[in-house]
């Protein structure tokens, strides 16, 4: 979500081409395509646990590449436009592995990503390397936080028999 909320906000609803990938960049698309054909092989083989890890593990590497790019500061420097871009088009590639890794566990959320992408995915064939994006819908949030006094209550339910 901040990913899309932050380019929506930077890059006016359109997303360019990005044109100067530096190895971090290049390095991150290499790892998303090696876990984009580890989750496919893993689906391939009926071993559903293994492609929720894998979804987690590129969720996480897509959250440390944000943090480590840190694209709000690039954002702040008109001559650092295009890192800025190239930085963006990177994480919104991530965005789609993770949905459709994620497509066959949460299929509805997987398609609210793929609207938000403005982009129509039928196959794990249609996710190329480098996919381009030329413009952005506005995202909403997929989940809502769930707070700790709710998994409280919760528990004391259990506890108390009420959910047998």
């Amino acid at each position: 979500n901040r990913t899309l909320v932050f380019a929506n906000k930077h890059l006016n609803d359109r997303v360019i081409q990005a044109e100067n990938l530096n190895e971090v960049d290049l390095n991150f698309l290499k790892n998303i395509q090696k876990l984009k054909n580890n989750a496919e092989e893993a689906y391939s083989h009926f071993q559903l646990r293994k492609a929720c890890q894998i979804l987690m593990e590129l969720s996480q590497l897509g959250n440390i590449y944000f943090d480590e790019k840190k694209p709000w500061k690039l954002s702040k420097d008109p001559t650092l436009e295009k890192d800025l871009t190239a930085t963006l088009n990177c994480c919104l590639q991530c965005i789609l592995v993770l949905a459709l890794i994620a497509y066959p566990i949460i299929p509805k959320t997987a398609e609210d990503v793929f609207f938000f992408l403005n982009k129509e995915i039928k196959s794990w064939d249609e996710v190329d390397e480098l996919e381009s994006f030329s413009s952005l819908k506005k995202p909403h949030l997929l989940f809502r936080k769930i707070e700790d006094k709710e998994i409280e209550e919760e528990i004391a339910k259990l506890q108390s028999g009420v959910l047998k």
